[in-house]
């Protein structure tokens, strides 16, 4: 019987620990810039690619904050003063891209 109460209350724990990690994972507005996963996740996975792109630097940024982070976008200047707005909207192709080289070919498209 001690057996089963036992079980119960770790099943319990992991049920509750699993539920807060699923909500802190998609909902959480966790900021730092590390985090390219949650409600962040593709604005920093953007950011950082910008970032590394060279001829590229970030003049300005919007976010658009609700349930989900569901549209954003940077004004990107070229060396040469160039100056241009790259956005993400929610259901768009270009929000759907996943992979780094994906999401740089379609920036570089803007350049």
């Amino acid at each position: 019987m001690k057996t089963v109460r036992v079980l119960l209350r770790l099943m319990c724990g992991f049920t509750i620990l699993s539920i807060f990690g699923i909500w802190l994972y998609a909902f959480a507005p966790i900021t730092a810039p590390w985090a390219e996963f949650g409600y962040y996740g593709k604005f920093h996975q953007v950011q950082r690619i910008i970032r590394e792109m060279p001829e590229l630097s970030i003049i300005d940024q919007w976010q658009h904050r609700d349930v989900s982070l569901e549209d954003f976008g940077f004004t990107v200047q070229r060396k040469d003063g160039y100056t241009t707005q790259i956005d993400f909207y929610d259901h768009s192709d270009q929000m759907r891209l996943s992979s780094d080289e994906d999401i740089r070919n379609y920036i570089a498209s803007f350049i």
